[in-house]
């Protein structure tokens, strides 16, 4: 009988860990490509054809925004000059969102960043490359190449700095995905997407211009309005359709979501990359906990590591950065398996901090994320005899107290002869009297 409510209770626990699992997939999406990850963590929540080609329209943005911040330390005080507005016609002659900027008229870096974000101003983003590209869109636009390409968004393909439709112009979602972690990293670029308004002052040649976020998830009086969300970007064009990067906190947790290519079948309303994004953070805000492994530092597994055939070593672990998993409600980290991948070319000395490889983490056979791993000990070289000298992280080296104990006992024993053999010698010198004897 017990063993029967065992195994009841071990199927419907299954049934229910296979159901939060998986249900994120079963989400029907309107985007034609997704993906979604813990920004924490980099762990994959959903991926739906983030490899195939799409036009980003204008997610662009976020490159330029991040590259621009990348090259000026002080957006506050450093200014831009509209030398010539015939820079925009093409953009007007497109209908892409602007301020109608003036000829003359005299910003500040983040005048036009804020416009970039929140208005998405596309000939505040043609000025910005226009200036930072050394007075050529082109070299901006080469420069926004090969940033991607270090970041790692390797499939993607810059024409312009604004978005609209240029042949040639493609990312994908997991590009996206990575450019968008990228430019997170920067407190700056999350200041900007963390406002919901913004004021550019008035110049000589126009009033003040005020405008609000685009992403209607962050504005309290739209229908789309999500409590939890944080920008980034959206992006608009016939041939791109919908598109939408956006990411939403709560509690410990944080996710990050790229919708590309909604509302392709002409239907203008309502902007379903939307919805998309709600039905994906409220998923994974209910049916999903943040594990804590460890913290930036912190000790946390141990491990024999071989340095060659004479060599080996048990090696304490900490964490490189911190440490979490994201898991299904009821799953703790004891259920997950850690592996860990040690680089081939390490050799001693080994300090403590010294970056010795990796951990990945498995749940039901399939990987959840991985975390660059550090050495807590010191290993410095052998001793002749294949044993590794070990030294804690706090410098502390057992080869060096053995070597003070022996010499101590040596001394001890050395300075325990020397009185032995003064005892005797002062014996032998010593003048014993006779005595006499009666017969």
């Amino acid at each position: 009988m017990k063993k029967s409510i065992i195994i009841f209770i071990m199927l419907c626990l299954f049934f229910i860990v296979g159901v939060s699992a998986d249900g994120i997939n079963d989400i029907a999406l309107n985007s034609r490509s997704a993906y979604m990850i813990n920004i924490q963590n980099g762990q994959v929540m959903l991926d739906k054809n983030s490899d195939i080609e799409m036009e980003p329209a204008s997610l662009t943005k976020i490159m330029t925004t991040l590259l621009v911040l990348e090259n000026c330390q002080d957006i506050e005080n450093s200014t831009v000059t509209v030398d010539d507005d015939r820079l925009f016609y093409e953009i007007r002659r497109d209908g892409g969102a602007n301020l109608a900027l003036k000829t003359g008229e005299v910003f500040t870096v983040k005048d036009l960043l804020y416009a970039t974000m929140l208005y998405s101003a596309c000939d505040a983003a043609q000025l910005l490359a226009y200036h930072f590209g050394g007075n050529s869109v082109e070299n901006f636009v080469d420069m926004m190449n090969t940033r991607a390409n270090e970041i790692g968004a390797v499939n993607t393909v810059f024409k312009n700095p604004h978005g609209l439709d240029a042949d040639g112009h493609i990312t994908t979602a997991y590009d996206m995905a990575l450019i968008a972690q990228k430019a997170l990293e920067n407190p700056r670029f999350l200041q900007i997407v963390s406002e919901n308004s913004y004021t550019i002052p008035a110049t000589l040649l126009s009033v003040k211009r005020s405008f609000k976020y685009r992403v209607e998830l962050v504005n309290p009086f739209s229908t789309n309005y999500y409590p939890y969300a944080i920008g980034v970007k959206t992006g608009f064009t016939d041939r791109a359709g919908r598109c939408l990067v956006t990411m939403a906190q709560k509690d410990n947790a944080s996710y990050l979501v790229v919708l590309m290519g909604a509302n392709l079948d002409g239907e203008p309303a309502p902007i379903k990359t939307y919805g998309d994004a709600v039905s994906l953070f409220e998923y994974a805000f209910n049916a999903y906990s943040v594990v804590d492994i460890a913290e930036p530092g912190e000790i946390f597994a141990q491990t024999r590591m071989i340095f060659d055939e004479n060599n080996s070593a048990d090696i304490q672990i900490k964490a490189k950065d911190k440490i979490c998993l994201t898991l299904p409600h009821g799953i703790t980290a004891d259920m997950t398996v850690a592996e860990y991948t040690y680089f081939e070319d390490l050799s001693l000395p080994l300090m403590s901090g010294d970056e010795i490889g990796y951990v990945k983490y498995f749940y039901d056979g399939k990987e959840l994320c991985k975390f660059a791993v550090l050495s807590a000990t010191n290993v410095y070289d052998t001793i002749g005899d294949g044993k590794l000298v070990f030294y804690k992280a706090d410098g502390f080296n057992i080869l060096t107290l053995w070597k003070f104990v022996f010499i101590v006992g040596a001394a001890v024993c050395i300075l325990g002869i020397v009185c032995v053999s003064r005892k005797k010698k002062r014996r032998a010198g010593r003048k014993i009297p006779s005595r006499k004897r009666d017969f």
